[in-house]
């Protein structure tokens, strides 16, 4: 599920014009040598943290009009 959500995320900045500017959208995680292979302008688009919202979660029965 992850892989689609990088691939809808690629899709929304490429098509924002980021893509005919030469600017590269990349998923990696950014560390020093990822840093120093960079040799145009790049976008990272890397998950940092994701965790449950339990505020959210439903539980028992609810109505539906």
């Amino acid at each position: 599920m992850i892989h689609e959500v990088d691939e809808a995320l690629r899709a929304l900045l490429t098509g924002s014009g980021l893509e005919a500017s030469g600017v590269e959208v990349v998923f990696d995680a950014p560390t020093r040598e990822w840093a120093a292979r960079r040799n145009a302008p790049t976008v990272c688009v890397f998950l940092y943290h994701i965790q449950e919202d339990a505020t959210r979660r439903g539980s028992g029965a609810g109505e539906v009009h």
